[in-house]
């Protein structure tokens, strides 16, 4: 059961990657880079769900989301929007 609940809290993280990967290619179809900020994405700076503590865009253009410690550890997972289409 515990995996299961681990699973379904880390799924929150790949929701909020998901939307703010959509902020980022939103930005990158207008200016031709990426986001460099929460704030250049056009995101709230305080992005917080049920299991995260934090959602920030890096300076790279990165989407870094840092649990909150209940149900998962304490640890930053990136993504990477692709923003590139054929």
């Amino acid at each position: 059961y515990q995996a299961y609940t681990q699973r379904a809290a880390f799924s929150e993280f790949v929701t909020y990657a998901k939307w703010a990967a959509e902020a980022e290619c939103e930005f990158f179809q207008n200016t031709g880079r990426l986001p460099n900020s929460n704030i250049e994405a056009g995101l709230s700076i305080g992005v917080y769900g049920e299991h995260i503590k934090s959602l920030v865009i890096t300076s790279d253009g990165a989407i870094a989301i840092t649990g909150n410690g209940h149900l998962l550890p304490q640890q930053t997972v990136l993504f990477a929007a692709n923003c590139l289409t054929n």
